[in-house]
């Protein structure tokens, strides 16, 4: 299950956001939401998981005889 893991450092104020459970453009759709509401970013860092792409599953038929 997708989930998205929100930390504010006490300190500086800073918002940092983690993705878990989204692999490839499916998190830029998480993106641009999370920026409509907080804003731009200082930094961005891609993970691994943003390099990958979903597996597509097929369903083949098979005719019998």
């Amino acid at each position: 299950m997708p989930q998205i893991e929100f930390s504010i450092n006490e300190q500086t104020g800073e918002l940092t956001m983690d993705i878990h459970g989204v692999v490839g453009p499916a998190c830029d759709q998480i993106d641009k939401l999370v920026r409509s509401l907080t804003g731009a970013p200082d930094n961005v860092v891609l993970k691994d998981s943003y390099r990958q792409r979903p597996a597509v599953v097929r369903n083949q038929v098979r005719g019998g005889k």
